[in-house]
């Protein structure tokens, strides 16, 4: 889908595609030109958080299920920075792998 307002055009690259699907949180890493997209998806009375890694041009990387509570919902408070594949929050670096998952 291609959108067009004024002189900038807009390309929909990710789209939910179940309404069981919620995004709670994305970020961007600019310096590698990924899309971080954590979402809750509803399946057989169970809700799962899926941790989503996308390439701008809208390749998926990389999805996995998240099950740390803790994470989770710093997650949902967007209470963390997301940069050069590093989370940061209060004195704690998760750093996720690019050089293993892109292989």
């Amino acid at each position: 889908m291609t959108s067009s307002y004024s002189d900038q055009e807009i390309k929909v690259k990710y789209r939910v595609e179940s309404y069981q699907e919620q995004i709670l949180a994305f970020n961007i890493d600019h310096t590698k030109h990924l899309l971080m997209i954590i979402s809750t998806v509803q399946s057989l009375n169970k809700e799962k958080t899926i941790f989503k890694l996308l390439r701008f041009n809208g390749d998926l990387i990389l999805e996995q299920e998240i099950e740390c509570d803790h994470l989770i919902s710093r997650f949902q408070r967007n209470n963390l920075v997301y940069q050069e594949g590093h989370f940061y929050f209060e004195n704690q670096v998760i750093k996720i792998r690019y050089e293993l998952i892109m292989r």
